[in-house]
């Protein structure tokens, strides 16, 4: 590709980690008639961590692909 055509190019960066909000799910859906079934966050006192949760089930860390504003890198 030349120069020219990449330049005319507009790129959307698809992979820099950006994290749903946390009410994705809970503002958009009737919670009083699905309850915990619908995708929400909340805090995991085993973990001691905000956590993506469908009913009891956890199913990741709410912010786990995020890096913003870490100061350092956790290396375990």
């Amino acid at each position: 590709m030349l120069e020219a055509q990449v330049d005319s190019w507009k790129v959307i960066d698809t992979d820099t980690h950006v994290i749903e909000p946390y009410d994705l799910w809970t503002s958009r859906m009737d919670v009083r008639r699905w309850g915990d079934r619908v995708p929400h966050v909340r805090f995991d006192d085993n973990m001691g961590e905000d956590a993506w949760f469908f009913g009891e089930t956890r199913v990741g860390a709410a912010a786990g692909a995020a890096q913003a504003g870490w100061h350092e890198y956790d290396l375990t």
